[in-house]
């Protein structure tokens, strides 16, 4: 199997003559040839290569994001007490309802909420809240939520916390938040009930319990950094972010290991956030990108979690095109009837698409350290540079998510109107927006075709403004860091090529 999939991928290097709008539905021509469009944005990122070796230059310490959000005049109230109560009943509401209109509602997509709830709103839209805004699911995780009211219920009647604190073996890092993601994939896109109501409010009840378990067993702050899929998602792409979620007690970031800032606090660590007492806390402000460059290497689980964020938003892509349907039916499953091969199959694809990625990055960060040491002897291993240029690759996870989910969300947004109104889907008009009908020609495609083409190149440049600002600070020269980002070069314009190629794709899913 995993021979053909390979000999597949390699298949992919022939280009069509005319490029179609991939993830829409429908037939849009670009106004230049295929090939143009592929070279002029390989040529984009070459141009950005240069630029940013030319201008940019080593940084002795780089200044930590200190402006509190939440101290700011007028932004105070977003993290006052009310508001922050009065978001987290929302979302608990509406988790609740998802659940409950799964179970009881009729199996009508368009106005059943489970399905908008858990999809629209609660992986695509958080998904962009998370890039835009920073790591607003800390604040509205309802199984967090309900977990720290349920504590604090039984912490009065017993006097001891729900949490047993059992030791978590930290050796394994996020292995069991890799799996959920595995599990997480499967479902999405292989299983073949991710539309269907009841299934999704079946899945999500049996993943709420599992994360509670993990909860109750190792402890809230513990689990959620290293077994819950969606908070190890969001929090990769929320780095990203302009804000930062930053505990200011040194004696807290100190312990296990944790790298400490100039000011001897520590960022972008959920873990020790929700350890910290509130007072601890701070919402501080940064560029666009500038959490992703790290001076600690991130531990091996870690790699293998962000290339699977790479690797799903890709592959989830590349389900949607004619040459999947040729993979499939190479593979066999188009022709199984029994509804558990398949999914298997196409879930074993992915993990051999996330191994291939891994497999290519370890190459390439291998040839970046035998040229930026450039004989002198290496600082980091190999692993312990993917460590640390691994997060370079979040700007085109989001790149990605923009491209493929862009319409789909602005389309799909529409169903909340029907959906509160008839939330269950027996026919109630709560709001009078039952029989609304989505406009599917709200957005121009050719609006949505070029903001996808825009943010595909837009975020590999960041990628590499990224990853040469980390090369500075790990091979110490400019000249080191030139050449070494040159095989990260290769990388990028392949995978731009590569993207651009896929979404000119016409649509086939």
């Amino acid at each position: 199997m995993l021979p053909r999939f390979v000999c597949t991928l390699i298949a992919l290097l022939p280009v069509a003559t005319v490029a179609h709008a991939h993830a829409f539905g429908e037939r849009y021509d670009l106004p230049v040839p295929l090939w143009m469009n592929l070279t002029g944005g390989g040529a984009v990122v070459v141009l950005s290569f240069v630029m940013v070796a030319w201008f940019l230059k080593p940084e002795i310490q780089p200044p930590a994001p200190r402006a509190n959000l939440l101290a700011a005049p007028g932004w105070g109230a977003l993290g006052s007490e009310p508001v922050v109560l009065a978001a987290k009943i929302i979302s608990v509401f509406i988790f609740l309802l998802g659940i409950l209109t799964g179970f009881f509602g009729l199996p009508d997509y368009s106005r059943n909420a489970a399905p908008t709830i858990f999809w629209v709103l609660g992986w695509v839209g958080m998904a962009f809240a998370s890039v835009l805004v920073g790591n607003v699911w800390l604040v509205l995780n309802p199984w967090l939520i309900l977990f720290d009211g349920a504590d604090s219920v039984w912490r009065k009647l017993t006097g001891r916390p729900l949490s047993l604190g059992i030791t978590y073996p930290r050796q394994i890092g996020v292995l069991p938040g890799i799996l959920m993601v595995i599990g997480f994939v499967w479902f999405m896109l292989a299983s073949g009930q991710a539309g269907n109501s009841k299934s999704l409010a079946c899945v999500v009840t049996v993943y709420s319990l599992m994360t509670w378990a993990g909860m109750i067993v190792f402890g809230r702050a513990v689990w959620l950094a290293h077994g819950e899929a969606f908070t190890l998602l969001f929090g990769a792409l929320s780095r990203f972010g302009p804000t930062a979620l930053r505990v200011t007690d040194r004696t807290i970031c100190a312990s296990a290991g944790s790298a400490l800032d100039r000011d001897g606090g520590c960022i972008d660590n959920t873990e020790k956030f929700l350890l910290a007492p509130p007072e601890k806390r701070e919402v501080a402000l940064r560029g666009y990108g500038m959490g992703l460059i790290v001076r600690e290497p991130l531990p091996l689980s870690m790699i293998v979690l962000v290339l699977m964020v790479l690797a799903l938003v890709a592959f989830e892509g590349f389900m949607d095109t004619a040459q999947w349907i040729d993979l499939m039916v190479s593979l066999g499953e188009l022709e199984e009837t029994d509804g558990i091969h398949a999914p298997i199959k196409t879930t074993l694809c992915f993990v051999a698409a996330a191994a291939i990625l891994y497999a290519i990055f370890y190459a390439t960060c291998a040839a970046m350290r035998a040229i930026g040491y450039e004989g002198r002897a290496p600082k980091y291993s190999t692993q312990e540079i993917m460590g640390l240029f691994v997060l370079s690759l979040i700007p085109i996870s989001v790149a990605y998510h923009v491209a493929h989910y862009l319409y789909w969300f602005f389309t799909q947004i529409q169903f909340v109107v029907p959906a509160a109104s008839d939330p269950f889907a027996y026919g109630w008009d709560l709001f009078g927006g039952r029989n609304f009908v989505p406009d599917r020609a709200a957005i121009s495609l050719k609006l949505i075709w070029h903001t996808a083409i825009v943010a595909i190149v837009v975020g590999h440049v960041i990628a590499v403004y990224v990853a040469h600002r980390v090369a500075l600070n790990v091979f110490g020269t400019r000249r080191a860091a030139l050449l070494s980002q040159l095989p990260m070069l290769l990388l990028m314009v392949a995978y731009t090529m590569t993207s651009l190629w896929m979404l000119a794709q016409p649509i086939m899913g």
